[in-house]
């Protein structure tokens, strides 16, 4: 069995596709986007998941400096707090779709560097996560990866309402697949 981390993205959302029988894991850091992301992530769930948890997180967007539509080191903290809620659960897959959009270094190295710096109750059994869309670089790719995956109900843009003008707004109307919210 596996955990995704389940952002209400079409990355997420291919993931589960891609691992059918998954649990999901949305966890809420109360961004701008959260109600949007929260549906998003809850249809996906539906759609390919076996279970669907939520985890909100109190109080992170008061210390987020004004002008900024993300929370600083975002990745890390939800891939911290899913690694609790795998253990929690008794699985030993963390998955995820976040491509290490703004990670040169790959999503996998920098959770391997998190993991040196945590303390497990069992440091003879260390999670295993698998980055299972980090070969692909954009939506078409993605999509490629995954015929018949059901991407309507996602979001990608960080912004609320969406932008318009960011890369992931750009593409996703280069392809014809329009974010509703």
């Amino acid at each position: 069995m596996k955990l995704l981390l389940n952002s209400g993205g079409l990355d997420s959302c291919v993931a589960a596709f891609l691992n059918k029988g998954c649990v999901s894991l949305f966890i809420d850091l109360g961004e701008p986007n959260t109600e949007y992301a929260r549906k998003a992530a809850k249809r996906t769930a539906e759609l390919y998941c076996s279970d669907h948890y939520e985890v909100k997180l109190e109080g992170i967007n008061q210390v987020v400096t004004k002008g900024y539509t993300h929370i600083p080191m975002r990745g890390k903290i939800i891939w911290v707090l899913g690694v609790a809620k795998a253990w929690e659960l008794g699985i030993p897959t963390d998955i995820s779709g976040m491509k290490a959009d703004s990670n040169p270094k790959g999503t996998i190295e920098i959770f391997d560097q998190m993991v040196d710096t945590l303390q497990f109750p069992r440091p003879d059994v260390l999670p295993m996560v698998e980055d299972v869309l980090f070969d692909y670089k954009t939506i078409k790719e993605v999509l490629e990866a995954a015929p018949g995956v059901d991407i309507s109900h996602t979001i990608s843009c960080n912004k609320n309402p969406a932008c318009g003008e960011c890369y992931k707004c750009k593409e996703r109307k280069e392809l014809g697949i329009e974010e509703k919210r």
